[in-house]
């Protein structure tokens, strides 16, 4: 998903680079927290996080009917 999201949206200037950076940001503390075994996240990687989600989520939402079904990323899960 990271490789599509950087090919598809930021080097196409459909996303702004910074949002692929905090993207790529997160999934990696996100592979770190659930697989890293014997490196942790810490709270400061949880603030980062909490920084960084909302900008993430942010240029997702602009996105709106981007996404091929009707109704943007709200229908995606089924809801």
């Amino acid at each position: 998903m990271e490789a599509a999201v950087h090919r598809d949206l930021v080097k196409t200037e459909q996303w702004p680079k910074v949002a692929g950076v905090t993207l790529s940001r997160l999934l990696s503390l996100h592979a770190t927290a659930d697989y890293g075994g014997a490196v942790r996240t810490g709270a400061e990687d949880a603030a980062l996080a909490l920084n960084d989600g909302p900008v993430a989520l942010e240029e997702v939402e602009k996105m709106g009917n981007f996404f091929p079904n009707e109704g943007g990323l709200e229908n995606q899960a089924g809801g």
